[in-house]
């Protein structure tokens, strides 16, 4: 909900950071407009993330002499994931059993707009700012919520919405792959929450999937765990890695999902590791 950002912004300024109540806050979470053009809901542009909070949160990290009340740690929108049909294909990215892996026919695709990096780029120079983790998120259930609520499909995009369940092992590996590429290997982002909705049945098993082998490949490198068989094999499904790697499902992000528009997959130069211990910390919210 972007009322957790509003939220937090709200209290980013010079009185807020001297008031005791605050002391404990050292994350928020930032996302750009909702719409770009408000005349046209339906429009697919770029993004026009413009890291509006950066001033709000460079006032509060110098409001005060202490460093230890900062927003140290900045949660960026970056983009989502999308499933889209091939023309002539419109049940290519259907079970039967799994999603065509030819792109043709079903175009699986992770997006990270070039604003949105710009913007987390922009949140990252804002003194007292630490650590920069991008948000991905999409909606699995996007189009049984539109057939549940009037099959009011109203912007005519269709079903574009990413149901892991249609995955098929081969893809699911290359989905967590391009994703890892395109986020993780930059200097400015230093992890990803992963904020795929909803987190219960019957799409827990296709996410657990998604984010325990696979998504374990990326933080690897990192040697953040000591074997890799899956996040269930290390701790209990309950956690989950905050900040290398979120899930906060049905807790942040936009309440419906808006294409992204096929957008540019920006090439990123390589990353740095994470700044914070608290890397580690695994939460997960069933």
């Amino acid at each position: 909900m972007r009322a957790v950002s509003i939220a937090a912004m709200a209290v980013g300024t010079a009185s807020a950071a001297n008031n005791p109540a605050y002391k404990w806050g050292h994350a928020t979470y930032t996302y750009g407009p909702l719409l770009c053009e408000p005349d046209n809901v339906c429009a697919v542009v770029p993004s026009c993330n413009r890291a509006g909070f950066a001033p709000d949160i460079e006032e509060f990290n110098t409001a005060t002499e202490t460093t230890t009340d900062d927003f140290s740690t900045i949660l960026s929108y970056g983009g989502d994931i999308e499933f889209w049909s091939g023309k002539g294909h419109p049940d290519g990215c259907a079970r039967n059993p799994y999603a065509s892996t030819d792109p043709t026919v079903c175009n699986v695709s992770v997006y990270f707009d070039p604003n949105n990096l710009k913007a987390a780029q922009a949140y990252s120079e804002v003194q007292g700012v630490k650590s920069i983790t991008a948000l991905l998120d999409s909606r699995m259930d996007g189009w049984e919520q539109i057939k549940t609520y009037d099959d009011n499909d109203y912007c005519q995009f269709g079903n574009f919405y990413p149901d892991l369940r249609n995955l098929s092992n081969v893809s699911m590996q290359k989905l967590a792959d391009d994703a890892a590429k395109l986020y993780c290997a930059n200097d400015i982002i230093d992890g990803i929450q992963v904020d795929l909705e909803p987190y219960h049945d019957p799409y827990t098993e296709s996410l657990n999937q998604y984010v325990s082998p696979h998504v374990c490949r990326w933080l690897r490198p990192l040697a953040l765990f000591p074997r890799c068989g899956g996040l269930a094999d290390f701790l209990p499904m309950w956690f989950l890695c905050f900040a290398s790697l979120c899930l906060f499902a049905q807790l942040c992000g936009p309440s419906r999902q808006e294409p992204r528009g096929r957008g540019q997959q920006v090439q990123l130069p390589r990353r740095r590791p994470p700044h914070w211990p608290w890397h580690l910390l695994l939460l997960l919210r069933s």
